[in-house]
């Protein structure tokens, strides 16, 4: 998977091979760490859970906990592998949303998927408002300035590439 999403990058494949794939290598092992750590910690604490405690001690909220345990090796290596760790996070809250309306903790909002869309619009734009910088591609600054309006241009590119042309 990572193969194919770093074709996009070949030009730098050419110019410096042996530090592409190193970066490359590093990125593969880190998330192999991070899903196979995650996952065994899971497993590992329910199975440990399932002999040391009682049946009726905890019987389900054990699994939460597990989930717990397991989502602790996202604070380990979070800079790294911020995608997959927001992932996971973002499927975290989907499970939790689901469990709580199974178990009655909460009831759906009618429309509430658009409401959730339109509120990460806002929180994105405000992000987007308040630094530019904070959007890290490009392309994704570009389409944000003509969603607002501001015609299709990336200013931040734009005045960094100024910068640099005036360092030469």
């Amino acid at each position: 998977m990572y193969l194919v999403l770093s074709l996009p990058a070949y030009k730098k494949f050419y110019t410096a091979p042996l530090s592409t794939l190193n970066d490359l290598a590093k990125r593969i092992l880190r998330t192999t760490a991070f899903t196979s750590g995650f996952i065994g910690t899971i497993w590992g604490s329910i199975c440990l859970f399932q002999a040391l405690l009682p049946a009726n001690f905890l019987p389900t909220k054990r699994f939460f906990l597990s989930g717990a345990l397991g989502g602790l090796w996202s604070f380990i290596i979070k800079s790294k592998v911020r995608g997959l760790v927001l992932a996971t996070g973002k499927e975290s809250l989907d499970s939790l949303w689901k469990v709580g309306k199974k178990r009655g903790w909460w009831n759906g909002v009618r429309g509430g998927d658009v409401w959730v869309f339109v509120a990460s619009l806002m929180v994105i734009n405000a992000v987007f408002e308040r630094g530019p910088k904070a959007v890290n591609s490009g392309f994704v600054r570009k389409g944000l300035n003509g969603l607002r309006g501001e015609g299709w241009k990336d200013v931040e590119g734009l005045e960094e590439r100024k910068t640099e042309g005036k360092d030469d």
